[in-house]
């Protein structure tokens, strides 16, 4: 079986757009997962290091291998450690908020005062009014 599109394929007027539109999606879920990926790297150290300051390390490697472990700490102390976990995750969203923000300039630089139109009519390209046959 060929996965690979031959050269009349490419040609097909729908295949253009389908192309485009997975490759656009694919870029999206890519760039989700790592912005996620980058947050949570950010905040595991910062979580990991604020409970050393008030936990053994043999407790802090329990709680963040499974936060049920929570549970078993007096209640005083489960409070600081739920506020610390909080504290991790307002870091992830700072983080995540900045990422999204920073997606704002490209969409600057792409914005076009005219904007581009795609038709399935059968005409050519016509560079005047920025319309693209399909």
């Amino acid at each position: 079986m060929n996965f690979h599109p031959t050269n009349s394929e490419i040609d097909k007027p729908n295949i253009k757009p389908a192309v485009s539109n997975a490759t656009m999606a694919q870029f999206r879920i890519l760039g989700g997962a790592i912005g996620i990926s980058i947050a949570t790297a950010a905040s595991q150290p910062f979580v990991q290091n604020r409970l050393l300051r008030i936990l053994p390390a043999n407790a802090v490697l329990t709680i963040l291998g499974r936060t049920g472990g929570i549970e078993s700490l007096p209640e005083a102390m489960q409070n600081t450690v739920r506020s610390t976990f909080a504290d991790g995750y307002n870091l992830q969203m700072k983080i995540l908020i900045g990422i999204a923000s920073a997606h704002a300039i490209p969409i600057l630089l792409m914005w076009t005062r005219k904007p581009m139109v795609i038709s399935r009519k059968a005409a050519q390209h016509d560079s005047r009014t920025d319309s693209v046959s399909v």
